[in-house]
Parts: C-alpha cells; sequence; structure tokens
C-alpha cells in the first residue's frame, strides 16, 4: 500500500511538473495539460474511462484556482484587466461554471473525453490562426453586443467546467477577436479562471461522489494529493517554461503549439470512441 502510494504521489508530481513548464512554454492555462495527464494517471492506477475522465476534469478545475489566483492578482496591479467588462459578464460566467460543474458528475466518461477534445480542436485552431496573424488588435472597442457576450461567456464557462479547463485558453482569443486589444485580453481572461473554478470546485466537492476504486483521499470526484502535488509543482516549474519559451519565436511556438494540441484532442477522441465502441456497441 505505502510503496503504491509513493509511485501514484511520484507521479502525480511529475504530471505537475510536465504540466507547469508545457504551460509556461505555451503560454496557456495547464488544465489543457493537466486534464490528460490527470486521465491517464487514473487510467494507470485502474479505473475506468468513465471514472477517469470525471475525475480528472474535477480535479484538474481545482488546480488550476491557485493559478488563477495569483494571475488574476498579476494582472490587476498591471491594470490590464478590463472590470467593468467583468462585471457584466460575472453573472453569466458564473451560471455557466455552475451548469457545468453539475453536469460533470452525469457525463459519461466518454462524453466528456469527446467534450475535452472538441475543445482542445478549437484552442488548437485559435492558437495557429494567432501565429499567423501578429498584428494586434487596435481599436480596443467591442465588435459585438454585449448581450451576444453575455451569452458567449456563459457558453464558454460551461465549456470550461465541463472540460476541466480555466477558461483563458479560449477567452483570449474570444476577446481579441470581439475588439480587446491583445494585453488587455489576456488580463481581463485571467479573471474568468477564478469564477469557473470556485463554484465549480465547491459543487463538485459537496455533491459528487466518489468511485468505489478512486484512489485514497478523494473529495468527491477531487483527489487531493493529486491535487496538492500538481498545484505545487506548477508554480515552480511554470517559470521554466516561460523562459524557454522566449528564446523561440512567436510563430514557431505557436505552431508547435497547435500540432501538440491536435494530437493530443485526436488522441482523446479516439480512446472515447474506441471505449464507446467497444462497452456500449460489444465490438472488440
Amino acid at each position: 500500500m505505502m510503496t503504491e502510494l509513493l509511485e501514484y504521489s511520484l507521479l502525480c508530481a511529475i504530471s505537475g511538473a510536465l504540466a507547469g513548464f508545457l504551460a509556461g512554454l505555451f503560454g496557456v492555462g495547464g488544465g489543457i495539460i493537466i486534464v490528460p495527464a490527470l486521465y491517464y494517471l487514473f487510467m494507470l492506477v485502474g479505473l475506468p474511462l468513465s471514472d477517469a475522465m470525471a475525475m480528472a476534469v474535477a480535479t484538474s478545475l481545482a488546480t488550476i484556482l491557485p493559478t488563477a489566483i495569483s494571475s488574476l492578482r498579476a494582472h490587476h496591479r498591471l491594470e490590464n484587466i478590463d472590470w467593468p467588462f467583468v462585471r457584466a459578464v460575472s453573472p453569466g460566467l458564473v451560471f455557466g461554471a455552475i451548469s457545468g460543474a453539475l453536469l460533470v458528475s452525469y457525463f459519461a466518461g466518454y462524453w466528456l473525453s469527446v467534450i475535452f477534445g472538441v475543445t482542445l480542436m478549437g484552442v488548437a485552431w485559435l492558437v495557429f490562426k494567432k501565429g499567423r496573424s501578429q498584428a494586434a488588435v487596435k481599436s480596443g472597442d467591442l465588435n459585438i453586443s454585449m448581450a451576444s457576450m453575455r451569452l458567449l461567456m456563459t457558453a464558454l464557462a460551461m465549456i470550461s467546467s465541463l472540460a476541466g479547463v480555466g477558461g483563458g485558453a479560449l477567452g483570449s482569443p474570444l476577446l481579441v477577436a470581439s475588439g480587446f486589444r491583445v494585453h488587455r485580453a489576456v488580463g481581463t481572461a485571467a479573471s474568468f479562471g477564478v469564477m469557473i473554478a470556485l463554484p465549480s470546485i465547491v459543487l463538485i466537492a459537496v455533491f459528487s461522489t466518489s468511485p468505489a476504486n478512486a484512489p485514497p483521499y478523494s473529495l468527491g470526484l477531487i483527489n487531493l494529493p493529486a491535487w496538492f502535488l500538481i498545484s505545487a509543482f506548477t508554480v515552480v516549474t511554470a517559470p521554466w517554461g516561460a523562459k524557454f519559451g522566449k528564446r523561440l519565436s512567436a510563430k514557431r511556438l505557436s505552431l508547435i503549439l497547435a500540432i501538440f494540441l491536435f494530437l493530443l484532442a485526436l488522441k482523446m477522441l479516439i480512446s472515447a470512441v474506441a471505449y464507446y465502441w467497444g462497452h456500449y456497441l460489444g465490438v472488440t
């Protein structure tokens, strides 16, 4: 038992270190790295796909909160956050996050894999487009109505909560496309992580139940050792990735990230289809 716990802890630490480095390197939220890392980690310790994906999403949301708070404070000091806009869309963000968190426990694992895979495909495309077009948005004015923006933010929060990501990966490109200046978009999107992660964590911790074969010390669908170790190592290694990323050109970095995310999304989608094909259709 002790040996298994040590091995599990080591794998969590390695996953956190890798997730932090890659998140810092590519400048995106760690959720897109942490979810697949936890998914394969939970599969490795014996959880079936349905339980592994649900726990990966929930635990990833928990790891996002400390980083999101730190990022929010940093961007607030730099005056990069459009607080009037944040206040206007915050009800939609919270509602979307709550809706997504409540659905996590009820969605079959392969559907969560599909949602995450499709979300990742979207992020890969946005990153690729951003890398090819390096011109910063100069207007700073919204080119979409506030009513439409509120609906978009609600949908963004729901998808992010279901996929286990903080919202920045989708939020930043969306805000830039909507007319925000780049730095303002990044800073404003940083506030989304707190509003998505916090209500999601509370609801999942209170209302979800741990699978029968869940790893030790799980609170509902959130595995506490994985949450602690990944959070700690992500904070340590993210700056290393950011420093290394400065050595690469923006276009090359965007292309590498887009390819990486696309392949990762493809793998998750293939796993989901294979699970559904074998488990529900009886095909091996």
